[in-house]
């Protein structure tokens, strides 16, 4: 019997540990503390799977965006380089014009000469805005504005150059803040050679990020949805492996439990042995010596008319006789607790059963009725697991029947190779919530019955050991049927 028998889902994301009703009532103690053993085994497993894969992601995260910056880096120099490089041919182009002294000009006089063309700062504007910079300019080394590179509308005439600005190189780029937005901007600051102009251009930071923001919120969604399956996977790795070891834990409890149980009946056995060969030693001495006294009735003249004496002892004789034969099926029920496969007859074993509950039958004035159908054949099969699975069905019957109860068996042999027993009495039946559990260890359904709990549960194991199946059908006030199955296989009938 499998009483703790779950569903898929249940043994793998439900913690039935935490079920009380999925622990076994015994003495026996459990081997583990497994709430403890299960957050330790998500802890751990937690740890292993996320935690690696959260840290590569946050360092992949950390890379990536040190290489965008330096690629946006290089292109804004490339930028600014291309720029510079293009001023300064101009300049140098200009400076064949006769009467033309570049180096002797300061920014206004350049401005008044008109040394960058119209043309020039067009085809710079649209260079720029190709580029996608938000501001640029052209500025002596004072910041004042000399040109601007791009349409927007701004009144500002100077700008603030970072000191020491052409100390360490003649391209330097800067992070900052535009004081209107409050958005970061990053800033290029180019010195061109041979002139008294300073390149400047201002592009916002979440432009240059632009891609890398796309990718990066990809690659957050494939990493959440990663982390939901790993945590999801963990999760019921972590309460499947639980489950089983607890299961297998109860499963051990089970089985000191049944062992114990058959270690008890053991003993019930030996002490049913011991008890029946003590008591047959002095039985057969009363019997001899009531044997005696009726001879002595009968041979003796003075005692032949004493109709008393001869009637009370034959009532010790039939009395002895009674009494023996309780002794024999003691003896005989014993003998058959230890495992052994025989020949069995169904018919007969419960025929022996019946017998040996003969005096609480009668005195209860129960009627018993047997009948067989399709006369079930002898088999091969443990006859102490049968003996015991009808005894334990038939004093189940007994307890829940009222005085003048009736109980019905029935024997078929059906033509799947299969005996089946059915047991029928009508008791005081069993609650439909409870027919689901009656099974189960230390399950009672008749209260005050004096009994462990344990006769239906020790009864399923019994059947399921030998490859057979049991159904109970119940009605509250109107009895319970249960129908054992029992194969016979080929060639052991």
């Amino acid at each position: 019997m499998n009483n703790h028998k779950k569903s898929w889902f249940a043994e793998t994301f439900k913690p039935v540990f935490l079920d009380k009703k999925h622990r076994e009532n015994s003495l026996f103690k459990q081997l583990l503390s497994y709430k403890r053993l299960y957050r330790l085994s998500l802890l751990v497993m937690v740890w292993l799977a996320l935690g690696p894969l959260i840290g590569m992601a946050i360092i992949g995260h950390l890379v990536t965006k040190r290489n965008v910056d330096e690629l946006n880096r290089c292109q804004l120099s490339h930028t600014a380089d291309s720029i510079r490089q293009e001023i300064s041919f101009y300049i140098e182009q200009r400076k064949t014009i006769p009467d033309l002294d570049v180096d002797t000009y300061t920014s206004d006089e350049i401005k008044k000469k008109e040394l960058l063309s119209d043309n020039l700062l067009d085809d710079l504007r649209a260079e720029t805005q190709d580029a996608g910079m938000h501001d640029a300019y052209l500025v002596d080394r004072d910041g004042f504005i000399q040109a601007r590179l791009h349409q927007r509308k701004d009144e500002q005439v100077k700008i603030k150059l970072p000191p020491q600005l052409f100390h360490d190189s003649d391209i330097r780029i800067l992070k900052g803040v535009n004081s209107t937005t409050g958005e970061n901007m990053v800033k290029v600051y180019a010195d061109i050679p041979a002139t008294p102009f300073v390149l400047v251009l201002t592009k916002p930071e979440s432009v240059l990020l632009q891609s890398w923001y796309r990718d990066r919120r990809i690659v957050f969604w494939f990493l959440g949805v990663s982390l939901l399956f790993i945590a999801v996977l963990v999760y019921a790795t972590a309460t499947r492996l639980v489950n089983e070891v607890f299961s297998a834990d109860q499963q051990r409890i089970r089985t000191l439990r049944k062992i114990e149980h058959s270690n008890k009946l053991a003993s019930v056995g030996r002490l049913a042995a011991g008890v029946g060969h003590e008591i047959n030693n002095p039985l057969a001495i009363i019997n001899e010596k009531a044997g005696m006294i009726q001879d002595l009735l009968i041979f003796e003249e003075k005692y032949k008319g004493d109709e008393q004496l001869a009637g009370l002892t034959s009532s010790i004789i039939t009395t002895v006789k009674r009494c023996s034969t309780i002794t024999k099926r003691l003896l005989t029920f014993a003998r058959h607790l230890d495992d052994k496969i025989e020949t069995v007859n169904i018919k007969q074993i419960v025929e022996g059963i019946l017998d040996l509950l003969h005096e609480e039958s009668e005195h209860r004035n129960f009627t018993i009725t047997i009948r067989e159908i399709d006369s079930p054949p002898s088999f091969k099969c443990d006859h102490g697991k049968l003996q015991q699975i009808f005894f334990n069905l038939i004093n189940n019957s007994f307890a829940a029947m009222q005085n003048g109860g009736r109980l019905s068996i029935t024997i078929r042999y059906l033509r799947s190779a299969v005996v089946a027993v059915s047991v029928r009495d009508d008791g005081c039946g069993i609650a439909e919530e409870n027919v689901a559990h009656i099974f189960e260890p230390f399950f009672f359904t008749i209260s005050q019955s004096g009994g462990t709990g344990l006769g239906l549960s020790v009864t399923y194991a019994l059947v399921q050991e030998i490859e057979g199946s049991i159904e109970v059908s119940s009605e509250l006030e109107r009895g319970t049927q249960f129908i054992v199955e029992i194969p016979t296989k080929k060639g052991e009938v």
